[in-house]
């Protein structure tokens, strides 16, 4: 083995020299062309191209891994906030069903229904507006009185209807 490592440096030492002579030209001029500096020059910036290559397949693969990691766990919560949301429909909507509500009105709250003769209906303002049933060019006071039957406190009328201030319903 010492023989073939004496051999290869006399082979170094004799290109270098440049005494190969014309015997191996293309041989010859390969190894002048490894020693020389802007070779090595060219041969790292290529390592390094390499190297910086493969970094970055490997960062975007991991990015790639990381991204599914955390896609996979919005999907989880976005499935279990939709189960969430449906399960909030369905209260509502149970809590909305008419005879859910008068069951608790009954059983929690004691209420009952109002005895029919008790029932009174109440129309709504004359004149409308956006103070309380006043226009701007009527006064205070100008409306029925106490001593006056206004609509809001008749008797139903035998349809079940009020009757207006004429006595028509």
């Amino acid at each position: 083995m010492r023989a073939k490592a004496e051999a290869k440096g006399k082979t170094k030492a004799l290109f270098r020299s440049g005494k190969a002579g014309p015997r191996f030209p293309r041989l010859t001029a390969f190894f002048e062309g490894i020693y020389s500096p802007i070779y090595g020059v060219g041969v790292a910036v290529a390592v390094t191209a390499l190297v910086g290559a493969a970094l970055l397949h490997v960062w975007t693969r991991l990015e790639v891994i990381r991204i599914g990691y955390a896609l996979s766990e919005q999907t989880k919560i976005h499935r279990a906030l939709r189960e969430h949301e449906q399960r909030l429909r369905l209260e509502l909507a149970t809590q909305k069903d008419p005879a859910a509500i008068e069951r608790v009105a009954r059983e929690q709250l004691h209420m009952a229904p109002p005895d029919p003769s008790s029932i009174r209906i109440i129309s709504g303002p004359r004149h409308g507006g956006a103070r309380g049933g006043r226009t701007a060019g009527r006064a205070r006071g100008t409306g029925p009185t106490s001593s006056e039957p206004s609509s809001a406190t008749a008797a139903p009328a035998a349809g079940g209807r009020p009757t207006a201030p004429g006595g028509t319903p």
